[in-house]
């Protein structure tokens, strides 16, 4: 794919509206960047993503479904920041991912996502949001919210920690 690591910000998502694409690449869009916009998914004729390709520059690049475990690790983890624009739901995979790649995470604004990252990342809410975001990472070090999610994906997100949280779940219920 030809990617110079940390000089590419990243989307993995299904390419749905409720995942908020569309704001990523208009806010991505708005003011000359200096990295692109890397997006991988699943590209099938839908008119939702006929107007997400129609968005295509040099600077917005669709790379396609990546269903190699290991090449989807490595673009994800040579990535300068993850946008992860799910709106709906709970605890994402897709961002867990991203969390134990150690990327800076920007996330839609919504009581979900802000559960997960806390203060340890951006959030985004609209187009203007996203231009202003992708210009402080790249003009500024955020190493720390690396580390941050990183540690939270560990400690937090782990299976010894969801069966023990299940464990007292289901004791408390049978009392």
């Amino acid at each position: 794919y030809k990617l110079i690591p940390n000089k590419y910000h990243l989307v993995v998502s299904r390419l749905e509206p409720e995942n908020n694409i569309d704001i990523i690449i208009q806010g991505h869009l708005m003011k000359n960047k200096k990295y692109p916009l890397i997006i991988v998914g699943n590209i099938m004729k839908t008119v939702f993503v006929d107007h997400l390709l129609s968005l295509v520059t040099n600077k917005v690049i669709f790379i396609g479904g990546i269903y190699n475990k290991f090449e989807l690790e490595v673009i994800r983890a040579n990535a300068l920041s993850y946008f992860h624009g799910h709106s709906v739901g709970g605890t994402n995979p897709s961002l867990l991912e991203a969390m134990a790649s150690k990327n800076i995470c920007v996330c839609h604004d919504n009581r979900f996502n802000r559960s997960i990252i806390e203060d340890s990342g951006f959030y985004f809410k609209t187009q203007e949001d996203v231009s202003n975001i992708i210009s402080k990472i790249e003009n500024n070090d955020f190493s720390n919210y690396k580390e941050q999610v990183f540690e939270k994906v560990n400690t937090h997100f782990n299976w010894n920690n969801i069966v023990k949280l299940y464990a007292n779940y289901f004791k408390k219920i049978a009392e």
